[in-house]
């Protein structure tokens, strides 16, 4: 499904949003059935999750082939592998995924580890 959205012209961000039990899987997934997309495993410490998120926004070429057997490289932004409690997170605005800079995790988030 990935794989066809950059097809089609969506250069991301995508996001991927699983029980922790299966993010493992979801990036063997992603490494076997699309491994020329860039992902990032949203998921650890408060210091490790800081410095994954400077990764949201980077864009990697990505050679797509098309339908008609022609081929485009298109700059594709990373899949975000992370679990229920990270989407939490992010969505109430403990975590920004706008960028490293707007990183404010604070005493009060640490129990979203």
């Amino acid at each position: 499904m990935l794989c066809q959205l950059v097809e089609k012209g969506m250069e991301g961000p995508f996001l991927v949003i699983a029980p922790l039990s299966a993010l493992c899987n979801w990036c063997n997934d992603i490494k076997m059935f699309a491994p020329q997309l860039p992902y990032v495993l949203f998921h650890g410490n408060e210091s490790v999750r800081c410095e994954k998120m400077k990764l949201f926004k980077k864009t990697s070429p990505v050679k797509v082939t098309l339908p008609d057997g022609s081929s485009v490289t298109r700059n594709v932004c990373p899949i975000v592998v992370t679990s229920y409690e990270k989407k939490k997170a992010i969505s109430i605005g403990r975590v920004s995924p706008h960028g490293a800079s707007d990183c404010t995790l604070g005493a009060s988030s640490n129990s979203a580890s």
